[in-house]
C-alpha cells in the first residue's frame, strides 16, 4: 500500500508539471525537442507522427485487454481509436503529397520508449497497471507536446501536413487531460 501511494504521488507530480522531455515516470528518455540539433524535414514529421500514434495505439490495446478498471479501460480505447484514426490520415496525406517518411532521432526516441513502456504495462496487473499506463500516457503527452511546440509546427512545410501536426496538438492535448484527471482519480 506504501509503495503505491508513493507511485501515486509521482503520478501527479509528473502530471501537474509542464513538457521535461528529459525523462518520464520509469526512468525511460523521452525526445527532448529542445535538443534537437538540426530541423526535421517533412518525411521525418510524418514519421514522428507515425511512432507517436503507432506507439499510443500500442499502448493502449495492451491496457484495454489487461485492465481491471473501467475508465483505464475505456480512456485506453479512446488513445487507440483517436491514435489509429489520426495516424490513418497522416498514412493517406504523406502518401497523396508523395511525403516518403524517414527516420529522425525523435522518431527513433519514441519507438524506443514505447518499447521500454510495452514490456512494463505487460507484465503488470492491477492497480500497478492502471498507475503505470496513467504515468506513461502523462509523460508522452508532455514529450509530444513540446516536440510538436518546437518542433513539428515550426518546420513542417507540406500545408496538409501543418494541419495534421495541429490535429495532433489537439489529441496530444486531450489525451494529457484525460491522463491528468485519471491521476487524481487514482490517487483517491
Amino acid at each position: 500500500m506504501h509503495r503505491r501511494l508513493i507511485t501515486l504521488a509521482a503520478v501527479l507530480f509528473a502530471c501537474s508539471n509542464g513538457p521535461s522531455g528529459s525523462s518520464n515516470d520509469a526512468g525511460a528518455a523521452t525526445p527532448d525537442a529542445a535538443s534537437a540539433s538540426s530541423p526535421l524535414d517533412d518525411g521525418q514529421i510524418v514519421s514522428v507522427l507515425h511512432a507517436l500514434y503507432e506507439g499510443e495505439s500500442d499502448e493502449g490495446r495492451v491496457v484495454a485487454n489487461s485492465a481491471a478498471r473501467a475508465e483505464i479501460v475505456s480512456f485506453a480505447d479512446q488513445v487507440v481509436t483517436d491514435d489509429s484514426s489520426a495516424d490513418a490520415a497522416v498514412t493517406r496525406d504523406a502518401a497523396s503529397e508523395s511525403i516518403a517518411p524517414s527516420d529522425s532521432p525523435a522518431s527513433a526516441g519514441l519507438r524506443g520508449n514505447t518499447a521500454q513502456e510495452l514490456v512494463t504495462l505487460k507484465s503488470e496487473t492491477g492497480p500497478a497497471l492502471a498507475v503505470s499506463f496513467v504515468s506513461f500516457a502523462a509523460a508522452r503527452e508532455r514529450g509530444a507536446l513540446a516536440i510538436l511546440d518546437r518542433l513539428l509546427s515550426r518546420y513542417a512545410s507540406n500545408p496538409l501536413l501543418r494541419a495534421r501536426v495541429a490535429s495532433a496538438r489537439e489529441i496530444v492535448t486531450d489525451h494529457l487531460a484525460h491522463a491528468n484527471a485519471l491521476a487524481i482519480a487514482l490517487a483517491r
